[in-house]
């Protein structure tokens, strides 16, 4: 059952104001819907989605019609029935924002009534992919392990899944990573690599599960590696292995290097031609803070507490000079915000270009020319915006935060882009749009869509 959330105020419609900066006052909610899943069959009586809740966007399913997403949860069959392991897909119209539900996957029947008890995830916005691993309800009751899941259709029954149990525990429950898809592989059950912030016994690690492609069956690799392994690198506790988020840019050339991590010895980088691991920089040690930006000519911008860098599509890493590394320092600590370090507030919306909300309703742009230097737009508030923001656990809700709650913010939320705008290159590459998608204990799912437009057209740079 769905119903319509409706936020305080509002702008109204049309346009925003002319000129750059101050306040745009044109419409930016499409559209806002609260789903229980009662009408299926499904209760969320038990679910925390705050530390077990994982959101996932599917690009490979997208239509110039539709965008379709969907969030990875324990859900009761039932009113105080069985658990499940569920995925709940939904689909968002990319010229109206018109969100609707699609199905309610039974991925997994639990023994139990019970949720998730620990858990860390990973997927990526193409292929229908998703894995997570923690202490989690299977056939004998809770048990420590992984799952590897593939969502190859819409209908209730299109869906493969594998899990193990082992010894690797997860590093922290609302950590998740979105993981690269190279071009050839962006379709359904396309190969990729997934990671997960783990750890065994004192040892933490990042333990890479790599996927080959098939179009209906989970098809990993038959074994997952740590990648610190091979060379004795591991940080020496879950404490110490640094999570990174990179914000992809899927019109972009192939990148050198396409994951990072940072243990207590430095930040180590796969090459994404070999899937190599390596340490590319050791000054950058156990840092949670890394932020990445993809370009257009393959570069990556890498900003760390401990430095900034760019590193070429030939892999050459030139150090920042200390004005422009601070201009990208800043922006990086504004991209991830909140109390979670994988709630990721920074969309891309242009060649090179991005935008971050900075709470209470501000947005600001940012991009960076082809040798990596970046220019900031002014600020501009949506008002519209700005009237939901300051409610109480507005970002569990919407994917936005007021002045007031900054510290409420939920780790398994997900924004992401869609929209018709880059229909020459293809469905999923659109950006000019937003959708949102979380949930709250008891309730229910929200996935809420936005227009961004009008809002980009009134920021302008200096």
């Amino acid at each position: 059952m769905a119903r319509r959330v409706v936020h305080g105020g509002g702008g109204g419609g049309g346009g925003g104001g002319g000129g750059a900066g101050g306040f745009y006052t044109g419409k930016v909610v499409l559209d806002a819907k609260l789903f229980t899943g009662h009408d299926l069959g499904w209760y969320t009586d038990v679910t925390d989605f705050d530390n077990y809740g994982h959101a996932v966007r599917i690009r490979g399913f997208d239509t110039a019609t539709n965008a379709y997403l969907g969030m990875n949860c324990s859900k009761q069959n039932g009113s105080g029935g069985t658990a499940s392991h569920t995925f709940s897909m939904f689909s968002v119209n990319q010229s109206t924002g018109l969100i609707s539900q699609e199905n309610i996957y039974n991925v997994r029947t639990c023994g139990t009534s019970s949720d998730y008890s620990t858990m860390t995830k990973s997927s990526d916005e193409w292929t229908g992919r998703y894995t997570y691993r923690g202490n989690i309800p299977r056939s004998a009751g809770h048990q420590n392990g992984y799952n590897e899941v593939l969502i190859h259709g819409l209908g209730s029954s299109d869906f493969d899944q594998n899990e193990s149990t082992d010894a690797s525990y997860t590093a922290r429950s609302n950590m998740a990573r979105y993981n690269y898809v190279p071009t050839a592989e962006r379709r359904i059950g396309g190969a990729v690599k997934h990671g997960l912030m783990s750890y065994t016994g004192s040892q933490g690690k990042l333990i890479q599960h790599t996927y080959n492609y098939h179009a209906t069956a989970v098809n990993a690799a038959a074994s997952n590696t740590d990648v610190g392994a091979n060379s004795g690198t591991n940080g020496a506790s879950a404490n110490v292995t640094g999570n990174t988020q990179i914000f992809w840019q899927w019109t972009a050339a192939e990148p050198y290097y396409d994951d990072f991590v940072s243990y207590n010895n430095g930040l180590h980088a796969r090459t994404r031609s070999t899937g190599n691991w390596s340490i590319l920089d050791s000054s950058i040690k156990s840092d949670s803070g890394v932020r990445i930006w993809h370009l257009s000519n393959g570069s990556l911008v890498l900003a760390s507490t401990y430095g900034t860098s760019l590193i070429t599509s030939s892999g050459t890493q030139t150090a920042y000079s200390t004005a422009d590394g601070n201009k990208i320092l800043s922006s990086a600590k504004a991209a991830v915000f909140g109390t979670r370090t994988s709630t990721i507030n920074c969309f891309n919306v242009g060649t090179d270009e991005w935008i971050m909300p900075l709470g209470s309703g501000m947005f600001q742009k940012l991009k960076f020319d082809t040798d990596g230097v970046m220019s900031l737009s002014d600020f501009v508030t949506a008002n519209e915006v700005l009237s939901f923001s300051a409610e109480t656990r507005a970002q569990q809700q919407t994917g936005f935060i007021g002045n007031l709650n900054t510290g409420i913010t939920e780790g398994s939320t997900g924004m992401f882009t869609f929209g018709n705008d880059e229909s020459a290159v293809g469905p999923g590459y659109g950006r000019k749009k937003l959708v949102f998608i979380g949930g709250k204990y008891g309730t229910g799912i929200y996935v809420v869509s936005y227009d961004l437009e009008g809002l980009l057209d009134q920021m302008s740079y200096s």
